[in-house]
């Protein structure tokens, strides 16, 4: 029975059984049904691939964004609280020219606005 209809019967509960029938009714299609198929799953895969390469790229921006601002709030709180520009550069193990241009673009700012937004 099985074989002349290429489904399984539904009193049949085992593991995998389900791919199985997904198998059978693939190689039951015509060819032309095959290729219309298979060309849906592969646009398919490419898709997932592609949100999934979106989402992780964004997920590292993020952390990216986060991790700056973090960094110029605590080299602006730093420099606020009379800490030497290299006490601040030790501190936060980061180079000179970046501790100086985040005093210089943030300091002013963060006296007038929140300083809370910066992902600059």
């Amino acid at each position: 029975m099985m074989l002349k209809t290429s489904e399984l019967p539904r009193t049949y509960s085992a593991k995998g059984l389900s791919e199985i029938e997904k198998k059978l009714k693939f190689y039951a299609m015509l060819f032309e049904q095959k290729a219309k198929y298979q060309k849906y799953l592969d646009e398919r895969l490419f898709t997932e691939s592609m949100l999934d390469t979106a989402w992780e790229e964004g997920e590292a921006k993020g952390i990216e964004i986060g991790y700056l601002n973090a960094l110029i709030k605590s080299v602006i709180a730093a420099h606020k609280r009379g800490l030497s520009v290299a006490f601040i550069v030790d501190l936060f193990e980061t180079d000179e020219s970046q501790v100086m241009q985040l005093i210089r673009e943030y300091a002013a700012n963060s006296d007038n606005s929140d300083a809370g937004n910066l992902e600059n």
